[in-house]
């Protein structure tokens, strides 16, 4: 396997590996999440700026999984402590793929690259149906920080 970041030759692979990412988030919560095609400029604009990168691994030349991951800062407001961090928008490991440990090693790259930035912590959002994800960040030193509830309102 080979891990590396993204180019911007590297898009309609990583377009295809993550329309995998959101038919799966669709499948866990339809009530949330669409299944849809992200755009060539997002794709572009997180492989070209300062602040974020895609990482990927090839098994030859095909695409098997990818991270998205970009440089943040906490609000400017008043209860936050401030803090510079890497958040972690998506990381998916095509189906055929998983449980090989690629997972895990580009939660490792993540931490490199977030090391060079100079984050103070990695941050990123797990779906609670998605079982085996969490069981992963949790595996690799990740501790929960908040939960979001909601509540459907009662149409009446």
């Amino acid at each position: 396997m080979i891990y590396k970041k993204a180019t911007t030759a590297d898009i309609p692979q990583i377009k295809a590996l993550y329309q995998e990412l959101t038919q799966r988030i669709h499948e866990l919560e339809p009530d949330f999440f669409k299944e849809t095609q992200q755009s060539n400029s997002f794709f572009e604009e997180m492989i070209l700026s300062e602040n974020s990168d895609i990482l990927t691994v090839k098994n030859g030349n095909n695409l098997v999984g990818l991270a998205i991951i970009q440089l943040q800062e906490t609000p400017d407001y008043p209860i936050f402590e401030k803090h510079t961090f890497c958040y972690c928008l998506d990381l998916v490991v095509t189906k055929d793929y998983r449980t090989q440990g690629i997972a895990s090693n580009l939660l490792s790259q993540i931490e490199e690259w977030a090391y060079q930035k100079n984050a103070e912590y990695i941050e990123l959002s797990v779906l609670n149906k998605n079982k085996n994800a969490f069981n992963l960040y949790q595996s690799a030193g990740f501790l929960e920080k908040m939960t979001t509830l909601y509540k459907k309102v009662d149409k009446k």
